[in-house]
């Protein structure tokens, strides 16, 4: 588990957005689908605002 301030962790796109269309999944209700795809990164810029809760499992 983390704890901390998560204001310096960073989410960058590294990609494109693609949508498409889902006729067939949904054509029988008379209906039509949609998924969205993106691509994203993200980096802790500043480590010591995080401490990780290590615990071992029973």
């Amino acid at each position: 588990m983390a704890f901390g301030d998560f204001s310096y962790y960073n989410i960058g796109d590294r990609g494109t957005r693609s949508f498409a269309e889902l006729k067939e999944l949904f054509a029988g209700n008379g209906m039509v689908g949609f998924v969205a795809k993106e691509r994203v990164d993200g980096k802790l810029v500043l480590p010591e605002a995080v401490k990780l809760l290590v615990m071992k499992s029973a």
